[in-house]
């Protein structure tokens, strides 16, 4: 099964924010109330589900009480100004109090996700940079890194070429 992400299948340029980080950046779906969240966060957040299981999609984001977003702190924020919005979650390291947006988390490989098919529970959980499995991170965050810088060309070809239309 091919897949899109639906932002860009809409052709819409100026997505604000995912509902449940303050990252602009990665692939986003619709959500149940009509914005945009990505999938990562979707896929990594707790109490987030999906309307259709099969298509994942809507990603289902009102069943989140109002309260658990923007009341703790994300402590990998690159800007101050963005700890304290959307949803964070807690490192899944025992009782480690670490919190994080799950796009922070990404850039810095701290996703991980579980291969043992006889462990029936979530597959996807997170580390802080003190519990991650560093050989692991490691070529995660480059992984993101070089995504990045991709996108980034591909996008200010995209405007080179539209600029030149005019």
């Amino acid at each position: 099964m091919t897949w899109f992400c639906e932002p860009c299948v809409a052709n819409v340029d100026n997505i604000q924010q995912c509902e449940l980080c303050p990252n602009k950046e990665g692939v986003m779906k619709c959500t149940d109330s009509g914005k945009w969240a990505h999938m990562v966060c979707a896929l990594y957040s707790e109490g987030i589900g999906f309307g259709d299981t099969t298509r994942l999609e809507p990603i289902i984001t009102t069943d989140i009480p109002p309260s658990k977003f923007g009341y703790k702190k994300c402590d990998l924020c690159e800007d101050e100004r963005f700890a304290y919005s959307g949803l964070v979650m807690e490192c899944d390291a025992g009782l480690c109090k670490s919190k994080f947006h799950i796009t922070c988390a990404r850039k810095l490989g701290f996703l991980m996700e579980n291969t043992n098919e006889d462990v029936k529970t979530n597959p996807f959980f997170t580390h802080c940079k003190v519990h991650v499995d560093k050989d692991i991170a490691r070529p995660k965050k480059k992984a993101y890194r070089l995504l990045m810088e991709h996108l980034k060309a591909s996008s200010n070809e995209k405007l080179d070429e539209q600029s030149s239309l005019l």
